[in-house]
């Protein structure tokens, strides 16, 4: 089974995303998405762009986080990658 990199695990999340707002489907996604998002972007400038797109996409549902949410997510998100990339998680 090959690896997969970090380039083509964000080309799938992108795809995923792409899937879901073309097809109508509601978004929910976290607060601290936005603040993940514009950070790792690198510049002011394209992290306002990055979080604006966001914000655009119709069905968005932003979700405050408690502490529930925060470990049901981490959990999803390690699902998530051992589908995309089986073994690259342990």
């Amino acid at each position: 089974m090959r690896s997969v990199g970090v380039r083509e695990l964000k080309q799938r999340a992108s795809q995923v995303l792409r899937d879901l707002r073309d097809r109508g489907e509601e978004i929910e996604v976290m607060w601290s998405t936005l603040d993940r998002v514009a950070r790792r972007t690198g510049a002011p400038r394209l992290a306002r762009l990055a979080v604006a797109a966001l914000l655009r996409l119709p069905g968005l549902r932003l979700m405050p986080v408690d502490d529930v949410l925060a470990r049901t997510a981490a959990e999803r998100a390690s699902r998530v990658i051992e589908v995309l990339a089986p073994g690259s998680a342990t």
